[in-house]
């Protein structure tokens, strides 16, 4: 009977159970399993007064639990014990083993991507945690990425550490952008241009065109067709707005040696800056609003009227019948 319970991995010391994890987890890459099993182990040696096992087998269940779910805490949790163990088993094998310095100092990249994801919409924070990235990556550039291959990065770049590099820089120059585009157009540009350098370095795919639009956008200039002022940052600071645009607009312009980019003859456009631009939105939406109102109260009345010959209607139909 012991065989039996054996097969199905109850009873079975510490020994045996830290090989079970590898057969019926980690070589057959179900890796939750292994997690399960390592943890089981763990307890075990450490009953049986092996804290060095016990510790060696809490760690592989720590990092196939992250491996398997993502899980920020296990990840977190492991980076506390591998500082006490000089090496464990590489990723999918049972026989060769890893040193457990350059593993730490991943997963301390880890844990700042996976606050990089939860910052979200937060420009500021999302700039400086990707300047941590960076910093982190550069310091490992010439590791080879360990859990990436197991564990990709939904954003790519998952093969080697100088990509992770120059990803991360890409995101910090973007991110640095948008803090400074309300203030300063050219430094945001600037900071655009190192952003697209360091996407095209990683072959990004993503971030790389649409850099490379804004970056192309960003360093245009308009003459505001209603203030006359130069604004650079095109659907930033100015935008080009539909008009009635005739041949003779483009004369007149000529005629005054001002900038004839300010009008776009051939899309009937010209350049409006975003204050009146905005000025112009905001009037008519408050005469949007006065109008509304008004009509509001005149359907009001219309109904008070409608509901009185209603109420009469009915009044009279009940003397028709009782009669």
């Amino acid at each position: 009977m012991s065989g039996f319970f054996k097969k199905v991995g109850i009873g079975l010391d510490h020994d045996e159970l830290y090989s079970r994890a590898f057969e019926k987890g980690v070589l057959l890459k179900n890796f939750g399993a292994a997690a399960d099993i390592f943890e089981k182990a763990a307890k075990k040696f450490t009953e049986n007064g092996n804290p060095a096992m016990a510790a060696q087998a809490t760690a592989n269940s720590l990092l196939y639990r992250y491996l398997a779910t993502g899980d920020v805490n296990a990840a977190a949790s492991l980076l506390q014990i591998l500082p006490g163990l000089p090496q464990i088993e590489a990723i999918g094998s049972q026989t060769e083993m890893m040193p457990t310095l350059p593993l730490a100092a991943e997963l301390d990249c880890r844990l700042v991507e996976a606050a990089i994801a939860g910052a979200q919409d937060n420009i500021i924070r999302s700039r400086d945690l990707h300047r941590v990235a960076r910093d982190k990556f550069q310091a490992i550039m010439r590791n080879p990425l360990i859990t990436y291959g197991s564990r990709p990065d939904p954003d790519g770049h998952n093969d080697k550490a100088d990509m992770r590099f120059f990803y991360h820089s890409g995101m910090l120059g973007f991110y640095e952008a948008m803090v400074k585009k309300e203030s300063d157009p050219s430094a945001a540009s600037d900071d655009l241009a190192e952003a697209s350098r360091s996407f095209k370095m990683c072959n990004d795919q993503k971030w790389q065109p649409h850099v490379a639009k804004l970056l192309t956008d960003w360093r245009t200039s308009r003459t505001c067709w209603i203030c006359h002022r130069d604004m650079q940052g095109f659907e930033l600071h100015y935008s080009m707005c539909h008009a009635d645009v005739k041949p003779y607009v483009k004369e007149i312009l000529q005629k005054a040696k001002e900038d004839i980019n300010t009008i776009d003859r051939d899309n009937q456009q010209i350049a409006v800056c975003t204050p009146c631009g905005s000025m112009i939105t905001f009037k008519a939406e408050a005469e949007a609003d006065k109008v509304r109102q008004e009509l509001n109260t005149r359907i009001n009345e219309m109904m008070s009227v409608i509901q009185t010959l209603n109420n009469r209607v009915s009044h009279l139909e009940r003397i028709a019948h009782h009669h």
